[in-house]
Order: structure tokens, then C-alpha cells, then sequence
């Protein structure tokens, strides 16, 4: 009497280490990575029974229900010669076992076969497609599995992770399972399923309905599938040594589709009733960007939720729903540490959530004041932390650095130059404060003139363009009344011109370009404009040389001034 497939399949395993033990009896140890050869063809055994399994428990259920998976292997499959057996099913398992990664692979080909037939068989194309999934998911959970389970019989004892992955692949032969076409397979199956069954049952999507809540399962399980290949795909490519550029950009693509694409493999599992499993997805590879965003909307959903005119037993839900989202975030900060804290505080500048990231999570004020001051980006939250935390003289520094080397506008600059010197002061012991007083009143007096100068010149030149309708309209009044001199020179006027949209923009204006904007306009007896701008020139910490170029230049247009 001959054997069940699924005994077949499972006798061919057992002789296939059969022959792994034949060999390092009688040859001595074999090597790493002809023992990880051996597991990975018993691994393709396991694929082809669990997926033989899943088919035979489905026409055992239903006769004739799987279409698919005939349909796959005689389309994509079988030599032409070969279509005309009796049973195309069987005769793959038979021959044709090694190319079990290619079935997976061709699942959704025949899929598509059935996905033309429109909305109104929308029962059929969701069964075709739980069929086709089921091919995949099976297949790989079933490899995996054997794979995590018999790494001991192969000498693999700790040398595998909880996930089933190789910790040290170098060396190591291909590994079938996430090879490229195969990834790009998967992830276009998980893509149809999501737009099935938002497409065919959309908001009057019944979550008990048996076949929906199957392919809700299947997204789930495909999503873990998927940061599995691709974890897997990318420490093999990352950890072979002497990696050709080829190979490093090949690795460097696959690393940068994983990151891009995996929160899209995870967050839809929320809107399928299925928000714990995305969580536990996104925390077994440790996505922090996708736990900020499902966390973060969930607290969204509670701060915009009404609750004026609900019952006190639904207020209290609502209230206790926002501290279970906060102790998560504390325990993933708790838990994950800095890593996560960096991208839960990008997260929160990108959305504004400013007032949140600078009051809550008041344990863990350590990551967010490395974070702060880890990147020019975030000076400007930077001195506030400091300062809530009493760190009063950094938040001085800070807010120098803004104000000189960040700050374009002229009253922020004049105000973070003034908070900095009151910061400076708060720092001092209250001893010395009073001391310092008359050494703070000059501190970084050179930037102060040259921003009282410009504020001169602003209130001086708003007397000739009041009634003007916009900033352009008094740039051009400005060039009017005061740019006679540089009409006819283009490039003075070009720079004359540059100098007044700042100045009427409030923008801090370079110490030269200052000194342009006072000596090429008009001169006037009212306004000393040519002192101004020597003051601003000895303000202007200029090199050397081009100080010297620049007070030439002054006196240079103060003796045509005055001709």
C-alpha cells in the first residue's frame, strides 16, 4: 500500500538526514555550510508538506475547493508534457519539491486569474485569495518552524535565533526562503489582500464574517512573514565578507525597502481588529517608528474624543484608554531605551507635539536631553529643557549659539540674545549675580549694536514708506527715495535692494551688507548714516584684511556723498 503524501513527504525528510548523519559518520564533521545546505532542502520537505496539508484539509472540507494551487502548478510549474497527468498537484510533490520557493512565488499568478471577475463574486475572489496566502503562510511557518525545532540534529544548537535566523551567516550558502523574487511576492500577495478586502467589503467590512476575519488573520500573519524574510535577507547580505559594491548596494536597497515599507505591513492591522498583533509585530523587530505612530494615534483618537455630553462611566474609559497609551510608551521607553526615545521625539517635533515632548515622560528626561542637544535641528527646544531642568547657564550657551549661528530673523535674534544673558545671570550663585551685573550689561554687546543700528535704519526709512500696501511696495518706495545714487549701476542697485528686503522683512542684515545699506542711500542731515556704519564696521569682528577694504569703501562713498 503506498504512503499518504503527506507520510511521503515526511519519509523523504527522514532519509534525507538519514543521509546528513551517513555522511558526518562516515566522512568526519561536516562543515558549516554544507550542514546548513542539508537543512535548508529538509526545510523545503516541511514547506511542501504543511502546504500539501493545508490543500488536502481543504477538499477534505470542501471537494474541489482549492483551486489555486492546481491552477499554480500546472500554469507556472509543470513542462507542457506534463499537463496532461491526472493529478498535476501530486506529481509536484513527487518531482519537483526543490522548487518549492517557485511555487510560492507563482501563488498570486493564478490568484490574478480569478481577481477579473468583479465586485459581485466578492465571497469567491476573497476565497481565492485566503487559498493563495494560505500557500505561502503555510509553506514558510512550517520551514521555519522545522528549521527553529531540528537546528540541534544539524549542529546548529545556538547558532539560530528565536525568529528562526541565522546570527552569523557568513559563508552560508543562500538562504532559499527570502530570496528576492520571493520577497517581492509576498509583499505584493500581503498588498492584494489588504486592497481584496478593503476594496470588496470596505466600511461594511463585517469582522465576523468567517471569511474575513481569515483574511485578516492571513494579513497578520503575512506581515510577520515579511519582517521576517527581510530580517533574515538582510544580515545574510550584510554579514558576507569581502562584499563585492554589487552586493553592498544590493543589501543597502533591500535594508532601505525594509525600513520604508514595513510600518505598511503593520499598520493596517489595526483598522482588521487586529491592534494587539501590530503592536507585538512591531516590538518583535523592533519597529519604533511604527509603535510611535500606533501609539500615537490611538492618543489622538482619545484626545479628540468628546466628552462633554458622555456618561461618567464612558468619560472614565476614556480617561484610563489615555493612561494604558502613556504606561505603553513608558515601558517601551523602559524597555527599548534610547533607540526608541530618539524616534518617539522626532516623531513628536515632525507633528508639533512640542508642549508633549518637553512636560510628559518626566523619567526618562535624560534620553530627551541627549536628543536635544544631538543635532543643531533642535537648539530651539534645547534652552527650554535646560531650563525647566534649572540648567540655566547651558540654556545661555544655547541660545547663543541659536542667535549667532541660526537665527535669521532681527527681534528673535535681539530677544535669544537678551533671554541668554538673563539665563547667564540665573546661573550665577546669587553672591556673584550682582558682581557680574555691570560685566553682563556689555556681554555680547558687539552683536546688540548691530542689531540697534539695523532697528535705526528700519524706524529711519519707515518714515518715507508709510501707506505702502505691502513689504514689496516699500522696497520699492525705499529704492526710490533713497536709491538715487545707485540707479544707473545695476549691480550696486542689485545689492542696494537686497539690503531693504531684509531690512523691511526684519531680517538680520551681515555686517557688510549693513554697512551697503548705509553708505549707498541718500544722505541725509538728520541721520548720521556714515557714523552708523563705522560703528557697525568696528562691531563687525571683520578679518583683517577685508576690514580694511570696507573702511576704504566708506569714507570712499562719504567723500562722493558729500561732493
Amino acid at each position: 500500500m503506498l504512503p499518504s503524501m503527506e507520510r511521503h513527504l515526511q519519509l523523504r525528510g527522514q532519509r534525507l538526514y538519514g543521509l546528513a548523519e551517513h555522511l558526518r559518520l562516515t566522512y568526519g564533521p561536516l562543515s558549516e555550510p554544507t550542514r546548513w545546505q542539508l537543512l535548508q532542502d529538509a526545510e523545503k520537505l516541511e514547506a511542501a508538506r504543511g502546504i500539501w496539508i493545508n490543500y488536502d484539509e481543504r477538499n477534505i472540507r470542501e471537494e474541489g475547493a482549492g483551486e489555486i494551487l492546481p491552477n499554480t502548478v500546472v500554469q507556472c510549474i509543470l513542462d507542457p508534457s506534463d499537463t496532461d497527468v491526472s493529478d498535476a498537484v501530486r506529481v509536484w510533490f513527487q518531482k519537483f519539491v526543490p522548487d518549492t520557493g517557485h511555487l510560492m512565488q507563482c501563488a498570486k499568478i493564478a490568484l490574478m486569474e480569478r481577481t477579473t471577475r468583479g465586485r459581485r463574486e466578492r465571497t469567491a475572489l476573497a476565497i481565492a485569495d485566503a487559498e493563495a496566502n494560505d500557500i505561502v503562510i503555510s509553506g514558510l511557518q512550517a520551514a521555519f518552524d522545522f528549521r527553529i525545532h531540528s537546528a540541534g540534529l544539524y549542529g546548529f544548537d545556538g547558532l539560530i535565533d528565536e525568529k528562526g535566523i541565522l546570527i552569523n551567516a557568513q559563508g552560508f550558502p543562500d538562504p532559499w526562503a527570502s530570496r528576492p523574487d520571493l520577497l517581492h511576492a509576498i509583499d505584493a500577495q500581503h498588498e492584494h489582500s489588504i486592497y481584496l478586502i478593503q476594496g470588496l467589503w470596505g466600511s461594511d467590512m463585517d469582522r465576523d464574517n468567517d471569511i474575513v476575519g481569515k483574511i485578516a488573520l492571513q494579513i497578520e500573519e503575512l506581515a510577520e512573514v515579511l519582517c521576517r524574510l527581510f530580517t533574515e535577507r538582510i544580515r545574510w547580505y550584510e554579514q558576507q565578507s569581502g562584499l563585492d559594491e554589487e552586493l553592498k548596494a544590493r543589501a543597502n536597497d533591500v535594508r532601505e525597502r525594509y525600513e520604508k515599507q514595513r510600518g505598511g505591513w503593520v499598520k493596517p492591522l489595526v483598522g482588521l481588529g487586529r491592534a494587539d498583533a501590530a503592536y507585538a509585530i512591531a516590538e518583535r523587530y523592533q519597529d519604533f517608528r511604527t509603535l510611535v505612530e500606533l501609539a500615537s494615534a490611538e492618543l489622538i483618537q482619545v484626545e479628540t474624543t468628546p466628552i462633554d455630553n458622555i456618561s461618567e462611566d464612558r468619560r472614565l474609559l476614556v480617561s484610563q484608554k489615555r493612561t494604558d497609551v502613556v504606561r505603553r510608551l513608558e515601558g517601551y521607553l523602559e524597555r527599548f531605551k534610547a533607540p526608541f526615545a530618539i524616534e518617539f521625539y522626532e516623531y513628536q517635533i515632525e507633528n508639533g507635539k512640542l508642549q508633549g515632548l518637553l512636560e510628559e515622560f518626566q523619567a526618562f528626561q535624560g534620553y530627551l536631553t541627549k536628543f536635544l542637544h544631538s543635532s543643531d535641528r533642535y537648539a530651539k527646544l534645547a534652552w527650554i529643557h535646560d531650563a525647566s531642568l534649572g540648567e540655566y547657564d547651558r540654556a545661555g550657551e544655547t541660545l547663543v549659539h541659536v542667535a549667532l549661528n541660526q537665527e535669521d530673523g532681527l527681534w528673535n535674534k535681539k530677544v535669544e540674545l537678551s533671554m541668554a544673558k538673563l539665563c547667564k545671570l540665573a546661573a550665577l550663585p546669587d553672591n556673584q549675580a550682582l558682581e557680574a551685573l555691570p560685566y553682563m550689561q556689555n556681554w555680547q554687546g558687539e552683536t546688540l549694536t548691530l542689531i540697534e543700528i539695523q532697528e535705526l535704519v528700519y524706524d529711519y526709512l519707515q518714515s518715507f514708506v508709510r501707506g505702502a500696501i505691502d513689504k514689496e511696495a516699500e522696497v520699492g518706495i525705499a529704492l526710490k527715495e533713497k536709491g538715487k545714487s545707485v540707479e544707473k549701476r545695476l549691480e550696486t542697485k542689485k545689492i542696494f535692494k537686497q539690503a531693504l528686503e531684509q531690512l523691511f522683512n526684519l531680517k538680520v542684515l551681515q555686517p557688510e551688507l549693513l554697512i551697503d545699506l548705509l553708505t549707498l542711500m541718500e544722505a541725509d542731515e538728520n541721520f548720521p548714516q556714515f557714523y552708523h556704519a563705522l560703528v557697525a564696521l568696528g562691531k563687525s569682528r571683520l578679518p583683517t584684511e577685508r576690514y580694511n577694504l570696507v573702511e576704504q569703501s566708506i569714507w570712499r562713498r562719504c567723500y562722493i556723498q558729500n561732493e
